[in-house]
Parts: C-alpha cells; structure tokens; sequence
C-alpha cells in the first residue's frame, strides 16, 4: 500500500473538490467522509500528546473518555450535534469499524478500577439511583511516542486501507479542512504522507462561510472564525513549504488551468498522470466573487488584508 495523501485548508476553499478530484483518480480511493477523529478535539493527536508528554493518570482517564465519545459518539452520529447523522461508520464498514475502536482501546488501555464516590453535603446516605462508584479508565504511559504511533497507525490503516483495497486502489485520501493545522502529527503517523493544502482567496473564502449552516452567521463572526486560522496557518506556512512532502494548490489556479496543475500535483504525489481525472470548473470557483458588497470587502481586508497579500492574491 502506498503512503496516503492527506488534504486540508481553511475550510470552504476546495477541500472536498480535491477530495474527490484525487478520487477519481485510478490508484486513489477517497475517503468520502471526513474522519474527524485524528485531528478534532479529543481524537488520536491530543491522545498522543497526553499519553506521552502530558502524562498523568486522571489527565489519561479524561483522554480515554474524550476518545470514546469522538469514535462512539461523534463519529458514528449519534451525538445530537452537527455530526448527527455522520456516516463514516456505514463506508468503512460496521463491524470493521467497531472491531478496530476495540482493539484501539485495548492497546491504549493500562488498567481500570473503581473509585468510591462520597455522599453529598449534608448526607447521611447516598440518594436512591445515586452512584455510588466511578469507573476510571486509565490510559498507558508510553514513554516511547513510537510505539503509540505505530498502535494509531495501525487503528487509521485498519479502517482505511481495506476499502482501499476493495476499490482497486492502491492509496487512499482523506480531507478534514483542518488537517492543515497538523501536519506534522500527520507526518509522525505516516511519514511518506504527501500533503496537498488548499487555497482560495480569503474574500471568497469568508463570503462561502456566511452560507454555511455550521459557520458563524455574521461577517465580523466569520473573519473572527477565520483569521487566527489564517495566522497558525502563516507562522507554519515557511516550515512547511521547504518539506518536499508539502504542497499548496490555489483554487483559482486549478480552475484556470487544470491540465497544468493537475501535473504539478501528481508529480508531487508520485503518482502517474490520469487525464480521465475530474478537474475543477472556473463557474463554482468564481461564484463568490461578487457576493461582498464594497462595504464588507473593506471590513474584510480591514484585518485580513496582509494574509491576502501573503497568499499571493
């Protein structure tokens, strides 16, 4: 199996069209679904950090518990949140999924005990139904990160890589817009990873924002949402950008030229020119462009002028 692909940007600036763009390509599979549990809140990249670095006992029960919710909640769409009806579980298939999340916490898991819980003030006596034990679930100290990244490794392989396989396919791609915020996690879990990060020009991108269900819904809300993206995203950028694993494709210029940048890109990825690909439409790229009044591009380039300029726009 050929080192994956990973795909990210700030959201609403192409993700999803790459996403499946180098789906259609015929040695890469896409994972439909973002999978939201290696780069979220309480997924595999905050649990290596508390089972490494971060290490102590309630600090690891908590990240257990923070793990569980995301891969039994969360991601199987059971949670009444924006994930609810999130349907990454039925892709990569149930049983295969709920087999790996087992064997995940069985590698992740030290040991379990209960601890006693006291009555409340003024109690003699635990109310009726009350608890009267907690169960701690504490997570191993791995003082070698390598080996916790080989057991995360493997869980992402387990779940990725036989769809994979029953395509045809010989990688696959994931896209979780902020995967690029973490790439060098991403990189400690697959080290021949390539990345593909996504641009589009920041008055496009906050405009498409303002459309959208989960995003804030007013434009100081938005470039509030966007901008400290947009500066992690600069203060890494150089870092980045000399890693030949790394590599930044804007959205305008795909559109404009997709023969060109479509050989750009698979030579980065290593992988071999398929003209069958999909490619990208000016149409859906531009559509934006004149959904800013005058007023709110200048409230806009008010404070994200210089990350425009940085961006080449």
């Amino acid at each position: 199996m050929r080192e994956p692909v990973f795909v990210g940007g700030t959201g609403r600036s192409g993700t999803s069209r790459m996403n499946k763009v180098l789906g259609s390509h015929r040695d890469v599979h896409a994972i439909h679904w973002e999978s939201r549990f290696i780069v979220d809140p309480g997924g595999l990249e905050d649990a290596a950090r508390v089972l490494t670095i971060g290490y102590e006992p309630y600090a690891a029960d908590d990240a257990l518990r923070r793990l569980a919710f995301l891969l039994g909640r969360r991601v199987s769409g059971r949670s009444m949140e924006a994930f609810r009806g999130w349907g990454l579980v039925d892709e990569l298939g149930p049983d295969r999924y709920w087999a790996a999340v087992d064997e995940l916490f069985a590698a992740l898991t030290w040991y379990e005990f209960h601890e006693r819980v006291p009555q409340g003030p003024h109690q003699e006596r635990h109310l009726p139904g009350e608890a009267k034990v907690n169960r701690r679930v504490v997570g191993r100290y791995f003082a070698d990160r390598g080996e916790l990244l080989a057991i995360l490794r493997r869980f992402v392989s387990a779940l990725f890589e036989p769809v994979t396989v029953a395509a045809g396919k010989t990688t696959w791609v994931e896209k979780t817009p902020f995967n690029v915020l973490s790439v060098p996690f991403l990189w400690e879990l697959y080290p021949g990873a390539r990345f593909v990060h996504m641009i589009r020009d920041p008055l496009s991108v906050v405009a498409s924002h303002l459309h959208q269900p989960w995003a804030p819904r007013t434009l100081d809300d938005v470039v509030s949402w966007v901008e400290p993206v947009y500066r992690r995203l600069l203060d890494q950028r150089p870092a980045l950008a000399a890693d030949p694993r790394y590599i930044e494709l804007r959205l305008e210029d795909a559109a404009a030229d997709w023969p060109a940048e479509r050989l750009r890109l698979l030579d980065h990825l290593g992988l071999p020119d398929d003209p069958a690909m999909l490619g990208f439409d000016t149409g859906p790229v531009r559509h934006r462009d004149d959904q800013l009044s005058a007023d709110d591009r200048r409230r806009v380039l008010d404070r994200l002028s210089d990350v425009r300029d940085e961006l080449g726009y």
